[in-house]
């Protein structure tokens, strides 16, 4: 048997012999889904680089967390467009005054 620490306590040979193989069967699906993740983050980036929309892989992960989380696509794209619009403002407003 196995304990939530991860430490294999006495058990059946035949337990024994199943909990030897859950961890890499685990593993092995956390890999896949860890492959799949990044392919469809890549696909997503590139889908990104063809819109123009300017957003690096760190904000575009950000905005499809926040999508899965129930944000409003349109939403943060607004707010995406304020924030460009504001940093804009700032920059024209900084070399004005430097």
């Amino acid at each position: 048997m196995v304990s939530a620490s991860g430490l294999q306590s006495s058990a059946s040979n035949s337990e024994r012999g199943f909990v030897w193989f859950l961890p890499i069967s685990i593993m092995a699906t956390s890999a896949a889904n860890l492959n799949a993740v990044r392919e469809t983050m890549d696909v997503l980036l590139e889908i990104s680089r063809i819109l123009n929309t300017g957003l690096d892989m760190e904000t575009l992960s950000i905005c499809v967390r926040l999508c899965e989380q129930g944000i409003n696509p349109e939403a943060l794209s607004a707010v995406i467009k304020e924030l460009r619009k504001a940093t804009e403002a700032l920059k024209a407003a900084e070399n004005m005054t430097g």
